[in-house]
């Protein structure tokens, strides 16, 4: 668990750089996407129902294909690294309580209109930008 905190606090930092280096204000509140992915629809439901009923964020799941179910959570939040650190980790240990899986988040930069990140594969943005060791990971 402690590497895979450390692995998603660094892939979060990049991604903070990489807004930094478009002009991003890191203290405006924005919506911010964590995206999940579950096997069963049960499990995917669970999860969704946990966060709203906690009013950690908004969520909803999506069927993508047979089998495979995501829930996107919003939030609406600064990103300062802290804050952006803090939320990350803590959605990374609740997709481990809840056994599904946590491709990753989005965070819109306001600064740009196409100017979008997300760490991981489940991208819900426009463009994504993936960090190079998860690139071949994310490519299935």
């Amino acid at each position: 668990m402690f590497e895979l905190l450390t692995e998603t606090a660094k892939a979060d930092r990049d991604l903070l750089i990489k807004n930094n280096e478009a002009g991003d204000d890191f203290n405006k509140p924005r919506e911010v996407d964590f995206a999940f992915e579950a096997v069963e629809r049960g499990q995917a439901d669970d999860f969704a129902e946990f966060v709203m009923g906690k009013s950690y964020g908004t969520a909803q799941v999506s069927e993508l294909e047979p089998g495979r179910f995501r829930v996107v959570v919003l939030i609406a939040m600064p990103i300062n690294q802290n804050i952006i650190n803090s939320v990350s980790g803590f959605m990374l240990c609740l997709s481990r309580l809840f056994k599904v899986d946590y491709p990753g988040m989005g965070i819109d930069n306001p600064k740009t209109l196409t100017y979008k990140v997300m760490k991981h594969r489940a991208c819900s943005r426009k463009v994504c930008f993936l960090p190079s060791s998860m690139a071949s990971a994310d490519a299935r």
